[in-house]
């Protein structure tokens, strides 16, 4: 509310942000509109934290915009708390790795972490069709 509503990705440019820690302090966010349309901000954030949640608390603050993932937004945004900046536009699709020893040596609590991931990412809709 202090610094206005973008309208376009080129008006993040004039707003605080706070990002993931970089190693020379510049942030670049690569995001992606209608029709195609690509953006990029390279940025000197206001804030900076190595976790995501502190980044949260750091905008639900009103210290900054952030890129957030949607699910730890979700109560924040349906109160009001927070709200989407530029809908429409968004970071690229990614991939996430789960990363264990071999199958061979997979303990059971593992197996049910790696099935309770896969069930929740497809319930939850974090699986996109390509």
């Amino acid at each position: 509310a202090r610094q206005g509503i973008p309208v376009s990705p080129k008006d993040l440019e004039r707003l605080d942000t706070v990002a993931m820690s970089a190693v020379d302090g510049r942030v670049s966010w690569h995001l992606e509109g209608p029709d195609k349309a690509a953006f990029t901000l390279t940025h000197r954030p206001r804030y900076v934290a190595d976790d995501l949640l502190t980044l949260k608390y750091a905008v639900t603050a009103g210290i900054g915009i952030c890129l957030l993932p949607g699910y730890m937004c979700s109560a924040e945004l349906s109160h009001g708390e927070l709200v989407q900046v530029l809908p429409g536009w968004a970071p690229p699709p990614a991939i996430f790795h789960a990363v264990f020893p071999s199958r061979r040596g997979l303990v059971p609590a593992i197996r049910s972490f790696l099935d309770f991931l896969g069930d929740m990412i497809q319930e939850e809709n974090y699986v996109f069709p390509a």
